[in-house]
């Protein structure tokens, strides 16, 4: 599942895994930054992470400019947890899944 700055914008995500353990890769820095407005280093945005679905989900994946800050965390089936998204420079963001596992 790739998440876009559109849809990270609207501030809910709901995702219904179903066919197996998957990842969830994140926008471009360049779009993150952009569609947040994130026009300083350190803004940050945020959104609301649903898994109602049957399989745990983890967060990692190349995406230009983004690090995650923990690549293993997952967000377990029936689960929610919060995404922040950190301006880190002008082409750089990291991602912080909090509440996950």
């Amino acid at each position: 599942v790739a998440l876009s700055a559109a849809e990270f914008k609207q501030g809910i995500i709901v995702h219904t895994s179903t066919s197996g353990a998957g990842t969830v890769t994140m926008d471009t820095a360049a779009n993150l930054i952009s569609g947040l407005s994130l026009t300083a280093d350190n803004m940050t945005a945020h959104c609301y992470y649903i898994n109602d679905g049957n399989q745990d989900v983890s967060f990692s994946g190349a995406a230009t400019g983004v690090t995650y800050a923990d690549t293993g965390c997952k967000v377990k089936e029936n689960c929610a947890a919060t995404i922040l998204v950190r301006r880190t420079g002008g082409a750089a963001v990291t991602v912080y899944v909090i509440g996950g596992s």
